[in-house]
């Protein structure tokens, strides 16, 4: 093959290498943090499947010659990409999210300019490509396949399904701290409809005032039945930028779900003294007990969970689209009525209308 001896000209350069040219390359973009944060693991996974690819008669040795391999075999690469690199077939969408990625890496790319520019262009035109066609989905409002399961769930029919955590948790002698978990997670998220926020809040007995925390998220446990959840900082609100915060006293089965999942982490002696018992990490004992941050990829893989039992594996976005999908239906999109949804679900009417509302 043409392009192995292209790559031979070349060092092989280690992972660590390849990542910090790319964020370098990301940062001088003024890409935002966590934009830099998913592509750098994309990086290290493209990194890592490539170099442990066993197909010697396909690909010879020299996929392992990152970013190399991308430059001079950029069509091999892409049919890689469309045939089930990880075991599962790639959706049009994390394809493209790969392919941009791989373009941060080509934007660094320094030892062969002209080969580069070809395969940055191979690259980039089937990116626009997918793009382009996943543009033309959204403005249909086509439900995706796996989106299929959301046309008959209501709010009300999901919130049933909370029955199978609640009966978990009955009587705290011989309750799990994951499913005190769940059932507190699911009434905040049924009642809230939020997208990951919940993976970083903190859990405080006393108000986080902003002068001192002025970008955390947190439930101000002022009392058994009075509980204020407080949006600082997420996707659409940013502090740096003078947005207000987001607050809402919760109320009813969620404020009995929180006390609950307090009283089973008191009970395994989880809020210990090297945590302050008036202020914990919400996700911190389901994540790795040393009260960091869940990261976004294991909460939604943990969301994923909530309803598992009723074979329905649906996602924060999905939960938002069953909301924002009942109120329409409804309300027959009455203005008012699309106001309120909006801002509970916390962003705009566009982004309601085309990313929320679909047709079935």
């Amino acid at each position: 093959m043409e392009y192995e001896m292209m790559c031979l000209k070349h060092e092989q350069e280690s992972m660590e290498s390849i990542v910090a040219n790319a964020v370098s390359v990301m940062k001088t973009e003024t890409m935002k943090p966590s934009t830099i944060n998913v592509y750098t693991r994309q990086i290290k996974k493209l990194y890592t499947e490539l170099s442990a690819t066993s197909d010697v008669e396909k690909w010879g040795s020299f996929h392992k010659y990152i970013p190399n391999f991308f430059v001079y075999n950029p069509k091999g690469t892409i049919e890689w990409l469309e045939n089930k690199p990880w075991g599962v077939k790639l959706s049009d969408r994390t394809l493209k999210n790969y392919l941009s990625v791989i373009q941060v890496l080509l934007r660094n790319y320094k030892n062969d300019n002209a080969n580069t520019l070809d395969a940055y262009e191979t690259y980039f035109t089937h990116f626009n490509t997918l793009k382009n066609s996943l543009n033309a989905e959204q403005e249909k409002q086509i439900p995706k396949e796996d989106e299929l399961i959301l046309k008959d769930l209501t709010m009300e029919g999901l919130s049933k399904y909370m029955v199978y955590w609640e009966k978990k948790c009955k009587g705290t002698d011989n309750t799990d701290v994951f499913s005190g978990f769940m059932y507190a997670m699911g009434h905040i998220h049924l009642d809230q409809v939020l997208r990951n926020e919940l993976k970083d809040i903190i859990i405080s007995d006393e108000y986080l005032v902003a002068v001192d925390y002025p970008k955390t998220n947190f439930i101000w446990n002022k009392g058994r039945n009075a509980k204020l959840l407080v949006i600082r900082q997420n996707k659409v609100r940013h502090v740096d930028r003078g947005d207000p915060p987001k607050e809402v006293w919760l109320k009813g089965k969620v404020n009995t779900a929180i006390n609950k999942y307090i009283q089973i982490l008191h009970r395994y002696s989880l809020l210990t003294s090297a945590l302050k018992l008036d202020k914990f990490n919400f996700c911190w004992s389901v994540a790795d007990k040393t009260n960091k941050e869940m990261s976004s990829s294991l909460y939604s893989q943990t969301f994923r969970k909530l309803f598992a039992h009723e074979k329905l594996p649906i996602s924060t976005t999905d939960l938002r689209k069953v909301y924002a999908i009942e109120i329409r239906k409804k309300h027959g999109g009455n203005l008012l009525k699309e106001k309120e949804a909006c801002n509970k679900l916390d962003h705009n009417k566009d982004t309601h209308d085309k990313h929320y509302i679909l047709e079935f």
